[in-house]
């Protein structure tokens, strides 16, 4: 007999093997004809992720699989947890590094652009960013915004009904599992 366990987090995920539902749900152990296929896993609220696997006649092959919840459009979740916060080096505000728990949330996968915060200044929610050397103005509108206070960037987040992420989870995302900035 050639095997998969499956297991994953969270558990109860459809199986499918090259596209056709097996009928089992996570964890499961799964018997397999074929030696090379493609397993899927799907959950509602999930994002399905999918494995190639090539095996042996009579391998017992053991998969644990991670899903990522599925969030609003153009925006990646950062689990909860430990990470390095601040720099030893820096100014007084940063140091000195230290261990900073967070609860997982959501953040926009790419800096805000000049064309998306145009759009909220043509809606009259939000103001001009202001001009000059450095700024990056109409001419660059896939560049990111900038020349614009906290005050009205947060007019834009709730125009947006979203957030500005707090100091410590811009450095989480900005991080990832590094200590560099």
């Amino acid at each position: 007999k050639t095997l998969v366990s499956v297991k994953s987090r969270p558990t109860g995920a459809v199986i499918a093997i090259d596209g056709k539902d097996t009928g089992k749900v996570t964890p499961a152990v799964l018997e397999v004809r074929q030696l090379s296929f493609t397993l899927a896993l799907s959950k509602d609220g999930f994002q399905s992720t999918k494995r190639k696997l090539s095996l042996k006649k009579g391998e017992t092959r053991r998969l644990e699989m991670r899903l990522s919840k599925k969030g609003p459009a153009g925006m990646v979740y950062i689990s909860s947890g430990l990470f390095w916060m601040g720099n030893n080096a820096g100014i007084p505000p940063e140091k000195p590094m230290r261990r900073v728990s967070l609860r997982g949330f959501w953040i926009d996968r790419y800096e805000v652009s000049v064309g998306a915060y145009r759009k909220c200044v043509a809606a009259g929610r939000c103001k001009a960013p202001s001009r000059g050397a450095g700024c990056n103005g109409a001419s660059k509108p896939n560049h990111p915004v900038n020349c614009v206070s906290w005050y009205d960037a947060n007019k834009f987040c709730r125009w947006k009904k979203k957030r500005l992420p707090k100091e410590a989870e811009w450095e989480k995302a900005a991080r990832g599992s590094t200590t560099q900035l």
